[in-house]
């Protein structure tokens, strides 16, 4: 338990006699961090892991409340209950799955990671400071309500994924845009309820691939949908705006092509 581990409630850590400053290295080799590993260490504002890494124990960082940006490398196989919990800086957090495992059918909730493995409780243990999180790794479906009631993300990202579930953005009013990988073939109904504040959805397929999504989510049927193109667009016939709806990357970030 925490109270158990020497690692815990330090002001200033030390390796090798010498401070660690505000990031804290992992060096390669290492493949697991244990339960309560890092509690309450003041100071530490990022931590990198190594590509060797493979388990991420219980409450492994609880209460470092420095931290602001997490990269967990897809080598990563299991993410421990509260793993991250109490980090109430966090800003952006990159990991290759939701839950505590890449096949878990369970627990897939952002909140598991922060420490509670109901989706309907996301809301009391995500912290409020964060605002981005990316998924790295392909998945064949995001389960049910992962990211339900995650009103102060302002971005998420996807990698490629082919079914998104019922009610899996619910709740998440902080979005004001969502990009749609071209692997999706179905999203569900209530995947995107009360999203309040989206005004676009950007796939990342053509016109045509689109007609083949199956979509039964009503915020999406209301909304504006862009069609990705790397190239510029035709204009219409006197030349003042594109036909149709299209975007591209500008610098990283999502853009429609305008005149």
């Amino acid at each position: 338990n925490r109270n158990a581990n020497p690692v815990s409630f330090v002001d200033n850590f030390y390796v090798n006699g010498e401070p660690i400053g505000n990031e804290l290295i992992i060096e390669e080799g290492v493949s697991a961090i244990g339960d309560y590993a890092f509690v309450s260490i003041a100071g530490i504002q990022t931590v990198s892991f190594p590509e060797s890494l493979k388990d991420i124990g219980d409450y492994a960082f609880v209460d470092c409340t420095s931290i602001t940006d997490i990269y967990v490398p897809e080598s990563v196989e299991n993410i421990g209950l509260g793993a991250f919990s109490g980090c109430t800086s966090l800003r952006s957090i990159t990991i290759p799955f939701t839950g505590p495992s890449y096949n878990n059918r369970y627990y897939t909730n952002l909140g598991y990671i922060f420490g509670t493995t109901f989706a309907d409780s996301n809301s009391q243990y995500v912290p409020s400071s964060l605002e981005k999180v990316t998924l790295t790794r392909a998945i064949y479906v995001i389960g049910d309500s992962t990211f339900k009631g995650c009103s102060n993300l302002k971005e998420i990202v996807i990698s490629d994924v082919e079914i998104i579930s019922p009610s899996v953005f619910e709740g998440c009013s902080g979005l004001a845009h969502f990009v749609i990988p071209a692997s999706v073939v179905l999203i569900d109904g209530d995947a995107f309820r009360n999203c309040s504040s989206i005004t676009n959805f950007y796939y990342e397929g053509d016109e045509q691939s689109w007609t083949s999504v199956a979509v039964y989510d009503y915020t999406i049927e209301n909304s504006s949908v862009w069609f990705y193109a790397e190239e510029e667009p035709p204009l219409n016939e006197d030349g003042t705006a594109y036909e149709g709806n299209y975007w591209r990357y500008v610098d990283g970030i999502a853009t429609p092509w305008s005149k």
